[in-house]
C-alpha cells in the first residue's frame, strides 16, 4: 500500500538527487576555471585583445577608446580617438601599439599612451595589421591596396590588386604575405611587394594560419590547405561560412562555422570529429596546452577536452568576441555588454603549435616563427632557455645551440625554430622595456654577441636581415661589431644593402675603436670569400678612416687592408 505521502517524497528525493549532481558538477566546474575580475569599459568590445610581453592588456571599444590594463585588472591608461578603432591592436618589438581606426588612420602608440606617429591611408584600412621580422608593418587597405611601413610610419612600399581584400595579412617562414580578396582568391606577395602567385577557393577566404612546415590554411566555404607555392593540397569542404582557423596540438585545424558547428580536421584534410555548439562559431578559436580548445558561439565560451566534450562554459551577458589566451593560462573575454571578463583557466597557456591562436600570437603580430618546428624535445628545452629572464639559462640554450649546430644531429628541419630562437635573443630582449623605470628588461649585451655569431653559423636566408635590424639599432658597440662580422661571414660585395650600411656605420665617428675594427674585418673578411671587389663608397670610407681615425690601431687597420685590396684590384669589379 502507498502512503499519502509516498509520492511527495519519491518527487522530493529525485529533486534533491539531481540537486546534488548539479551541484557536484557545479563544484567540479568551479575548479577547472575561476573569474578573477571583470573591467567595465564605455562601450561594446568586439574585437580580442592583446598582450605585450609585460603582460599588459591592450583593449578596444567602441566609445572610441583604447585601454591599457595591467594584468591584475586595474587601469593603466586609455587614449580616446576621434573614430572608432578596427581590428585588433598589434604590439611590435619595442613595445609600440599599432591599432587602426575607422577614420583611415593607423596609429602608433608608446607603451606609456602617447602617440608616437599615425600613418593617414587614402581609404578606409580593412584588417588587422601583421608585422615582420624587421620590424615592417603590412596594412590592408580599402581598394585592394597592401601598404609597406618601416618602423617609423613611411611607406617602404604599396601593392595595389583588382579586388577588394578581406583579411589581416599571415607572414609565413620566408616573410611571404597571404591575403584573402572578395573575388575568392588567395594571394601571395613577397617582402619587395610583388605578387608570387593567386589561387582561387570556393569562398572569399581570410585569415590565413600557418603549419610547421609552411603549409597554409584558410577558410572560404570549408578548410583548404595549400603549399608555399601555391599548390591546393586538399579541401573540406563545409556548406556554410566559416570561421579563420588555428592549429592545435599535433598539427589539428581548428574552425568553427555559421551551422554551429566546430571543425577538427587532420593535417591531411580528414575530418576527425565536430561538435555541435548551437549557436554560429563564427569567431577563431584558441588552442592550450593540455590540449583543450576554447570557442566562442554567441555570448558563451565554451573549453572543450580532447574528446570533444565540455569541460565548462562561461556566459557572458551579451555577444562575446575571441577570447585572448595568456602564457599564464587566463583568458581575456570581451563582450558588447561592455565587460572585458579575465577567466583563469586550468588548462596551460597557448598549445605548442605553429598558429596556436588567431593572428599567431597574443601581441597579435600574424607572423609565423618557426616554432612549431620543434618537434624535438631538446629544441623544446632550449627554447624555454632562451625564453628566460636569467642570463645562464640564455646562456646555456646558446651553447646547446652551438652544440646543436655543429652535430651530425642538425636537420634543417629545425633551422628556422633556431632562427627564431636566436632572432629572439638577440632583436626582441633588447628593446623590451620596463617602462615603470624605462631601462631594459633583458639588458643582456653578450647574449646578444653570442647569438649574433650563430645567427651566421646557422646561415638561414633571414639571418642577413636579422643582422642588419641588429646594426641599425643596437646600442652597445661590441654586440654592433659582432652583427658586423656575421655580416661580414654571410654577404658578398655585391650585397648593396649590406655594403652601404657597413660604410654608413665605418663613418660614425663616435663609434668606439672596437666597433671601427669590428667593421674593418667585416669587409676584408667579405672580399676574402669573393672574386668581386666592394663599392667605391667603401673605398672613400676606408680611406678617411686610414687618414683621420683618432685611433692608431684602427689608422693602422684601415692603412693595411686598402693595400690588400689594392692589391687585389685585378679582380672582377
Amino acid at each position: 500500500m502507498i502512503s499519502r505521502f509516498s509520492r511527495p517524497n519519491a518527487i522530493t528525493a529525485a529533486l534533491l538527487t539531481a540537486f546534488i549532481t548539479v551541484a557536484a558538477i557545479h563544484a567540479q566546474t568551479e575548479n577547472l576555471y575561476t573569474l578573477t575580475w571583470r573591467f567595465v569599459t564605455g562601450g561594446q568590445i568586439r574585437n580580442t585583445p592583446a598582450l605585450s610581453h609585460n603582460a599588459i592588456i591592450y583593449l578596444p571599444a567602441d566609445d572610441r577608446s583604447l585601454y591599457a590594463i595591467y594584468p591584475d585588472g586595474e587601469l593603466k591608461w586609455s587614449y580616446k580617438s576621434g573614430y572608432k578603432f578596427y581590428g585588433s591592436p598589434v604590439i611590435g618589438y619595442d613595445g609600440t601599439v599599432y591599432i587602426a581606426t575607422t577614420g583611415g588612420a593607423m596609429l602608433a602608440l608608446a607603451p606609456n599612451g602617447r602617440v608616437r606617429w599615425s600613418f593617414r591611408a587614402p581609404a578606409a584600412i580593412t584588417g588587422t595589421p601583421a608585422i615582420g621580422s624587421d620590424g615592417t608593418i603590412y596594412l590592408p587597405v580599402s581598394g585592394g591596396l597592401l601598404y609597406a611601413l618601416n618602423y617609423s610610419g613611411k611607406e617602404k612600399w604599396h601593392y595595389q590588386y583588382s579586388a577588394e581584400i578581406c583579411s589581416s595579412p599571415s607572414l609565413g617562414p620566408d616573410g611571404s604575405i597571404y591575403l584573402g580578396a572578395e573575388n575568392r582568391r588567395l594571394l601571395a606577395i613577397d617582402r619587395e611587394g610583388t605578387k608570387k602567385w593567386e589561387v582561387t577557393l570556393p569562398g572569399a577566404p581570410g585569415t590565413a594560419a600557418i603549419g610547421a612546415d609552411g603549409t597554409i590554411y584558410v577558410n572560404g566555404y570549408g578548410i583548404h590547405a595549400l603549399s608555399p607555392a601555391g599548390l591546393l593540397l586538399w579541401s573540406y569542404s563545409i556548406p556554410e561560412k566559416t570561421a579563420d582557423p588555428i592549429i592545435g596540438e599535433h598539427g589539428i585545424i581548428v574552425a568553427g562555422a555559421l551551422n554551429g558547428r566546430l571543425y577538427l580536421i587532420d593535417p591531411e584534410g580528414k575530418k576527425i570529429r565536430h561538435i555541435q555548439l548551437g549557436s554560429p562559431v563564427n569567431k577563431p578559436a584558441a588552442a592550450a596546452l593540455d590540449g583543450t580548445i576554447y570557442a566562442v558561439a554567441a555570448n558563451t565560451l565554451y573549453a572543450l577536452n580532447r574528446s570533444g566534450d565540455i569541460a565548462w562554459s562561461f556566459t557572458a551577458k551579451r555577444e562575446a568576441a575571441a577570447p585572448a589566451l595568456a602564457e599564464d593560462g587566463t583568458l581575456y573575454l570581451g563582450s558588447a555588454d561592455w565587460i572585458l571578463y579575465a577567466i583563469r583557466g586550468t588548462h596551460g597557456g597557448m598549445a605548442e603549435s605553429p598558429w596556436p591562436i588567431h593572428l599567431h600570437d597574443p601581441a597579435h603580430t600574424g607572423r609565423f616563427n618557426g616554432l612549431g618546428n620543434l618537434e624535438n624535445p631538446a629544441l623544446w628545452i632550449i627554447r624555454s632557455r632562451a625564453y628566460s629572464a636569467s642570463e645562464e639559462l640564455k646562456f646555456e640554450a646558446l651553447k646547446e645551440i652551438e652544440q646543436y649546430l655543429k652535430g651530425e644531429n642538425f636537420q634543417p628541419l629545425y633551422a628556422s625554430s633556431l632562427e627564431s630562437i636566436l632572432e629572439y635573443l638577440v632583436l626582441e630582449s633588447v628593446v623590451i622595456r620596463n617602462y615603470y623605470y624605462g631601462k631594459l628588461i633583458h639588458n643582456f649585451p653578450l647574449v646578444r654577441l653570442k647569438s649574433c655569431s650563430l645567427l651566421a653559423e646557422l646561415g638561414t636566408e633571414r639571418t642577413r636581415d636579422i643582422l642588419l635590424e641588429v646594426l641599425k639599432h643596437e646600442r652597445d658597440n661590441h654586440v654592433k661589431g659582432a652583427a658586423a662580422l656575421a655580416l661580414g661571414r654571410i654577404a658578398r660585395p655585391s650585397d648593396n644593402e649590406v655594403v652601404m650600411e657597413l660604410v654608413h656605420q665605418l663613418e660614425n665617428q663616435s663609434a668606439e675603436e672596437s666597433f671601427h675594427l669590428a667593421v674593418l674585418k667585416a669587409f676584408d673578411i667579405m672580399v676574402s670569400q669573393s672574386e668581386k671587389m666592394l663599392d667605391p663608397a667603401a673605398y672613400r670610407a676606408i680611406i678617411v678612416v686610414a687618414q683621420g681615425s683618432s685611433s692608431a690601431r684602427v689608422r693602422k687597420n684601415a692603412s693595411a687592408l686598402l693595400t690588400r685590396l689594392t692589391r687585389g684590384s685585378g679582380r672582377e669589379q
